[in-house]
Formats: C-alpha cells, structure tokens, sequence
C-alpha cells in the first residue's frame, strides 16, 4: 500500500477523479491507457459471470492502485 503522500507525489500531474459509490469505475475490454489511485475510499474490483450475479474478487483502499499491468502492455482491461 503507497502513502497517501507519495500517491499525491506520482499522481501530482494528474487528473483527479472523484466517483460516487457504487458507479462503474471501469469495465472488462476497455482500453488500458489508464491506470488509479484511491486516495480516499475503497473500490470493489468485481466480475459479471454468464447467467450469475456479481462476483466481488478484492476490494481496494486508499493507498491501492489498479490498472496498471494493463497500462504497461497496452491490452485491454
């Protein structure tokens, strides 16, 4: 887990997001030129299965990052 201090450092020049709970941060075969850092809050990292509800496989918090390995090979999410 990254402080919150060196998140504000690496992300400094960045666009801020601000999402409200519950909303879809992202989605599975979007393109990875992203990636996100949680400085406050928490974020569900979930999975749609074929005729099943969702499945919650983490759950993130500030401190946390997500998306990178995707922007690093430029595959889709």
């Amino acid at each position: 887990m990254l402080s919150p201090e060196y998140l504000q450092k690496i992300g400094g020049d960045h666009d801020e997001q601000i999402y409200a709970s519950g909303e879809q941060i992202i989605r599975q075969g979007d393109p990875g030129a992203s990636m996100f850092f949680i400085i406050d809050g928490e974020v569900v990292v979930s999975l749609n299965a074929l005729g099943e509800e969702q499945i919650q496989l983490r759950r993130l918090q500030s401190g946390d990052y997500f998306r990178e390995m995707s922007l690093m090979t430029g595959e889709p999410r």
